[in-house]
């Protein structure tokens, strides 16, 4: 069993320092995904049901302090197709793809939200294009391209998701794992509890799943830095009714990887036409 890494008084002291900060930071790193991507907030509320107008405005906006719902933010990134932790990077979210241009970050983000059909056609054009101007494909784009996980669109969000049902669905999963977590790695419940900054009552409401309760975005960024872990996307693999949530963080990882390949060797004005074709092919 790996041994993992306990927080020190120092760093539950920073994660506190950290929480206004966040709050604000992670309502403009939503606001800019939507910029990215053209959504409005009426098309938040159309897609995702049960999140009023006045919650997405306030949620969308640095000047709103207060946590927002960990599920909600979870909806929100699988409807634009961006990982929870880039959206957690809040003003720094673009650092989530290091050095790389904006160019390139806007064409992965784009191209996350094409159906599996218009992602491979896009490439193939995108491909075909730069053979013509006598770049040289890297080798890894063709074991990169096979290798794609197919679930044939369904990690996408469906057209309109019930906030409800995605909530039940999706803290009784994290309730099953964050338990069997605690236990792995034999950490008290005590110890949990200062971590997260959250009386032991709500750490044990937290790990049951037959009574899911909402969990505020900042208390799942203090689990993860707390314990310096790099990837939690383990806690939603319970999910049921909604398992392609889970699937989806497989396919946006792979797109990624092939997007910063293809993309490297271009210039800066041949990625604003890649830019420019995915978009011509992008319906949300």
């Amino acid at each position: 069993m790996a041994k993992l890494t306990l927080p020190s008084k120092a760093d539950i002291a920073h994660l506190d320092a950290y929480a206004p900060i966040f709050n604000a930071e992670v309502g403009g790193a939503l606001r800019w995904v939507m910029q990215q991507l053209g959504i409005t907030v009426k098309i938040l509320e159309q897609r995702i049901q049960g999140v009023s107008n006045s919650s997405w405005r306030a949620y969308t906006q640095a000047s709103y302090q207060k946590n927002r719902p960990l599920h909600v933010v979870a909806a929100f990134c699988w409807l634009t197709q961006i990982g929870m932790s880039a959206v957690f990077q809040g003003k720094h979210i673009q650092h989530y793809w290091p050095t790389v241009c904006d160019q390139t970050i806007k064409s992965i983000i784009l191209s996350g939200l094409l159906p599996e059909a218009q992602f491979q056609r896009c490439l193939q054009l995108v491909i075909e294009k730069m053979i013509k101007r006598g770049h040289k494909i890297r080798p890894n784009v063709i074991n990169l391209l096979s290798n794609m996980p197919q679930f044939q669109d369904t990690f996408l969000m469906p057209s309109q998701l019930d906030i409800n049902d995605f909530k039940m669905d999706y803290y009784r999963s994290i309730a099953l794992q964050l338990r069997q977590f605690r236990n792995k790695h034999r950490i008290d419940i005590k110890l949990l509890s200062t971590i997260l900054n959250e009386p032991i009552s709500r750490i044990e409401a937290f790990e049951d799943p037959d009574n899911p309760v909402t969990i505020p975005g900042f208390t799942a960024v203090r689990f993860k830095l707390g314990f310096k872990l790099q990837d939690t996307v383990i806690f939603t693999s319970g999910m049921r009714k909604y398992a392609h949530f889970y699937y989806s963080r497989e396919v946006q990882q792979a797109r990624e990887k092939i997007m910063l390949s293809v993309i490297a060797p271009l210039a800066t004005p041949e990625r604003q036409w890649v830019n420019d074709l995915i978009k011509t092919v992008l319906k949300i």
